[in-house]
């Protein structure tokens, strides 16, 4: 009789299999997700309510994922899975290295997209994520066990791995980046014929590279797999059969890449040609040993996620961190420990020798030039923590499952110590000293975060079930002091995302800012509008046509003919890159940062007639100038902005602005309109929910500088004139 599929799989396997099946049930049928897409929300003005926050809070430093990433999606489904933004002012392609379910061949290789096709949106999203975990869970426990790994060892580091802080706190946008990576290598080692096994690698190569295709993370993290098979599975390659297989693995690594080149054909010269990120090439050097330090102490440069060193956010200080070191240092058998090491003399130099030198890219100014051998010249040092960390984590769980454990009171108390050492030394000896010239209270400091302190109270949970069950603990010590680990490291770090359903996500209800928008496009001859901000692909994504916006390939061509007075080299500098579109009320055009480009909002956003006019005597007042800007004196002339609101109920024709200037002469008056939704909620009515104005004019004083109350701003429409208050 024929045995049954699932009765040929090992019973600790079905178990894991059911345990993921069950949670992926219950996560994909709650449409949850880890988005921060709350803030995106809060930003276009919708209730809390409406955010969708389940669990946790959104946090405004994952603007990559609710601006970028998840915007893109939503924005890819209400244009119908198009290739092109119809929405967009620039009508851009929606094909770039940002990946999306857009409906085009690349389809076949972004396996984590196709419940778009079959299910609504939301649930499709949730799916997506919950892919890219089972992925990563199933990947790094089936490569740990070929490594030599036991099974429940595998799946504990797997767990602390993706509970990991690098991971998490890029999870929302660089998930596939390591969650499909274990793929080509597993296949690699695998005994299939080769006219299977050359095409596998191929795929499952394509549909890593295209999951998100961030080249600094992805050539570190493949280093760090040829590291860990080199030094874990290298018995593989010795056989007689050994160099057909590498070979042909290599064949199915370039053939896989080859299809992402050809997906990608248009679009590397165009960034490779870029300011930035093309034109970014790296040198080693710069990370701080502090986070150096954290992948065995993991607390040792953050307060709870906050870093305590300055010049990076809580996503930039994120390594690979755990107390999986630790725990091998305070309770293995140091004997085991070293005889293992003895016999497996070749695996350890490899090993070794691979994290000393992505360790070295990191700490020494080596030049660029020699980082190319392995393409390392396009790798930050701060993203070679991605490679770093997943070779350390998955060669020290290989470590913690061949070598015999210990536990005695001892061992935990050593262990505990370590802990409490570090949290006190890393906070009150580098948070003072980074926070406000040590402004901030030590005790405040420590109190904030004391829950880093979860490890002891494990250690002292463990040290219970010691006393209440000697004998069992000492038979399964490894397993429970790796369970405590990978326990801490989710309660920790685990808590960075969010839990947000996605019904919230792809919401068809529109806020009083999106209806305000919206209302502003449509009076504006261009058919498009504008807002002072980064909004990201946020806009667009709800339907809104603006120019705010990311810029993912750089449209020069557009940018030209809005601002044609504009040289050419400005033009390069500022919308050569990728970019977030900012309009500001600044005069001129301009790249303040590497992924931002400022542009004057008075070329771009919906114009209010307006002239200058003589100064009149005061009638009634409505409406005010909330904000006044002079810019420095250019022969003479100087720029003024003025921005508020004006007693205008909706948008008719006749509707305008007039600016008297007593002191002095005035030329060159243009205005804007703007959304006020706060005038309309606080008057209670909606008309006014566009009744903002920004006025830039160029003044010629007869004495002085130009003051705010030198100028009068009336407002005029079919029901007569105002003016403005200025005071």
């Amino acid at each position: 009789m024929k045995r049954g599929l699932i009765s040929g799989i090992p019973f600790f396997d079905r178990v894991m299999l059911f345990i993921l099946c069950a949670c992926g049930l219950f996560y994909v049928g709650m449409a949850w997700t880890p988005s921060h897409f709350a803030q995106t929300l809060a930003l276009l003005g919708y209730e809390p309510k409406d955010w969708g926050l389940v669990f946790g809070q959104a946090r405004p430093i994952r603007s990559d994922d609710y601006l970028v990433a998840t915007a893109l999606i939503r924005n890819v489904v209400a244009n119908h899975f198009d290739t092109i933004d119809h929405v967009s002012p620039y009508h851009e392609s929606f094909r770039s290295f940002v990946a999306s379910p857009l409906l085009d061949w690349s389809l076949l290789f972004r396996p984590q997209f196709w419940g778009f096709y079959v299910l609504p949106p939301a649930y499709a999203l949730s799916l997506s994520f919950f892919v890219s975990s089972a992925s990563l869970l199933t990947g790094v426990t089936v490569a740990l066990r070929r490594f030599g790994a036991s099974s429940v060892v595998s799946v504990l580091v797997a767990l602390m791995l993706l509970y990991s802080q690098l991971l998490q706190v890029w999870w929302t946008q660089r998930a596939t980046d390591v969650a499909f990576s274990p793929w080509p290598f597993l296949i690699l080692l695998s005994n299939w014929r080769w006219f299977i096994r050359i095409p596998a690698i191929a795929y499952a190569t394509a549909v890593w590279l295209l999951g998100e295709f961030y080249p600094p993370s992805l050539i570190a993290i493949g280093f760090a797999w040829v590291v860990l098979l080199i030094s874990f599975a290298r018995v593989e390659f010795v056989r007689p059969q050994a160099a057909a297989k590498l070979g042909g693995g290599l064949l199915g690594i370039a053939l896989g890449a080859a299809i992402v080149g050809f997906y990608f054909r248009d679009i590397i010269p165009v960034m490779a040609a870029t300011v930035y990120p093309g034109q970014r090439l790296s040198s080693g050097g710069g990370v701080p040993w502090q986070m150096l330090l954290s992948h065995l102490l993991p607390h040792f440069a953050t307060v709870y996620y906050e870093p305590t060193l300055p010049g990076l956010n809580e996503c930039e200080v994120g390594v690979v961190g755990t107390y999986l070191p630790l725990a091998i240092l305070c309770f293995t058998d140091h004997r085991s420990l070293v005889q293992w090491i003895s016999r497996n003399k070749a695996a350890m130099s490899i090993w070794l020798a691979g994290l000393a030198l992505m360790l070295a890219w990191m700490c020494l100014p080596i030049p660029a030039m020699a980082g190319k051998l392995f393409l390392w010249d396009r790798v930050p040092p701060l993203r070679m923590l991605w490679g770093f960390g997943l070779a350390l984590t998955l060669g020290s769980g290989v470590v913690a499952s061949q070598v015999e454990w210990r536990y005695s009171p001892m061992r935990a108390l050593i262990a505990a110590n370590a802990v409490v050492a570090s949290w006190l030394v890393s906070k009150l000896l580098f948070v003072d000293a980074a926070a406000a010239n040590g402004a901030t209270p030590a005790v405040v400091v420590l109190r904030y975060s004391a829950w880093e302190l979860i490890a002891v109270a494990l250690l002292a949970a463990v040290a219970v079930l010691a006393a209440a069950k000697p004998r069992w603990l000492s038979s399964h010590v490894r397993e429970i002091v790796l369970g405590a680990v990978a326990a801490e490291v989710f309660l920790i770090f685990g808590m960075f995302n969010p839990i947000e359903s996605a019904h919230a996500i792809f919401t068809e209800k529109k806020s009083p800012f999106l209806d305000a928008m919206d209302t502003l496009a449509r009076a504006n001859p261009r058919g498009w509008t504008a807002t002072p901000g980064v909004f990201g692909e946020s806009l667009n994504a709800f339907g809104v046509p603006a120019i705010n916006n990311v810029q993912f390939l750089p449209d020069e061509a557009f940018f030209a003919d809005v601002f044609k007075g504009a040289a050419q080299n400005e033009l390069n500098l500022t919308f050569n890159r990728y970019a977030h579109i900012v309009p500001s009320f600044e005069a001129a055009i301009r790249s303040p940062q590497a992924d931002v480009a400022l542009i004057p909002i008075f070329d771009v956003a919906t114009p209010l007639a307006v002239s200058p006019a003589d100064v009149v005597a005061a009638r009634s007042v409505a409406g005010r100038v909330d904000a006044f800007q002079v810019d420095a004196a250019v022969n003479g002339k100087y720029r003024v902005v003025m921005i508020g609101w004006a007693p205008f109920h909706g948008i008719t024709a006749d509707q305008s602005i007039s600016v008297g200037y007593a002191a002095g002469k005035l030329e060159g008056v243009r205005a804007i309109r703007l959304p006020r939704i706060d005038v309309g909620a606080a008057l209670k009515d909606a008309s006014l929910n566009v009744s903002g104005f920004a006025i830039e004019a160029y003044a010629t004083p007869l004495s002085g500088k130009p003051g705010k109350t030198d100028f009068q701003v009336v407002a005029r429409d079919a029901g007569g004139s105002m003016v403005i208050d200025n005071h």
